[in-house]
């Protein structure tokens, strides 16, 4: 369906409105008091391995974010990344401080930086950028991070997922 200009952006304006409402703050809307299970489906260096390049992810997508936005004129497209980009951060900040739970702080995966270092390299239009992170990227690491919250036997880590799944949903929708 293509959507009228005037309707897009109120579109914008309503998705970004409503980030603003469902924002979170992971040290004071997450109970950080849950220990993390010394006994895991996965090896403890295998699960900071994984829950470090979803950190990395999110950085490197807060990044894309601000990047776009040096170009982004005013209006509810302009809004909705601002918003993005401030969800990019809060997952980044609380995905470092469950990996930092888990005693390691892993580099990000060398094909993971590729990625990122090829779309900063991107002189296409700006739409392309942001279909490919939020069909692509954003998509697969939806997957992953219900994989992992399915699995793991941590309430702190479920909880933390469950809200950064609903706002990686906003994102790609």
């Amino acid at each position: 369906m293509i959507v009228p200009p005037s309707s897009e952006d109120a579109i914008f304006r309503r998705i970004a409105a409503r980030a603003r409402a469902d924002a979170w703050h992971p040290g004071e809307d997450l109970d950080w008091r849950h220990p993390v299970p010394a006994v895991t489906l996965w090896p403890r260096g295998l699960l900071a391995r994984l829950v470090s390049q979803l950190r990395h992810g999110e950085r490197e997508t807060g990044a894309l974010c601000a990047r776009l936005l040096d170009d982004m004129p005013a209006g509810g497209a302009r809004l909705y990344l601002e918003a993005q980009a401030a969800d990019e951060a809060r997952h980044e900040a609380a995905y470092a401080a469950y990996a930092a739970r888990l005693g390691e702080a892993p580099p990000s995966d060398p094909g993971l930086g590729e990625v990122f270092e090829d779309a900063a390299s991107w002189r296409g239009h700006p739409a392309g950028l942001v279909l490919a992170f939020h069909v692509v990227i954003e998509g697969e690491a939806l997957k992953l991070q219900s994989a992992l919250a399915a699995r793991a036997p941590c309430p702190l880590f479920r909880a933390m997922n469950e809200r950064i799944a609903r706002d990686e949903a906003r994102h790609i929708a």
